[in-house]
């Protein structure tokens, strides 16, 4: 499955845990409780490669699999290396 589907799902299941989605056929008791922790984006100054690293020292295997599961080496300038 393409990311983009599942961030579609993704946002359509937390709406409906939300109880900001209508159910147009079948039924959703909810939950009791449930705990959510919202993500905000932010950037340190540097590099992409210091943005993942945030100070740690580089594993590249790790480095390689952050990349490729962020979907980032598809967006990298062919001429751009994030050093």
């Amino acid at each position: 499955m393409q990311p983009e589907v599942r961030n579609v799902y993704f946002s359509t299941l937390l709406s409906l845990i939300l109880n900001e989605l209508e159910i147009e056929s079948g039924s959703f008791d909810g939950f009791k409780s449930f705990g959510y922790a919202s993500q905000e984006a932010w950037i340190i100054t540097g590099t992409i490669k210091e943005n993942i690293l945030m100070g740690r020292k580089l594993d590249q295997k790790k480095y390689d699999d952050v990349v490729q599961a962020a979907s980032l080496k598809s967006g990298f300038h062919p001429y751009f290396t994030p050093i």
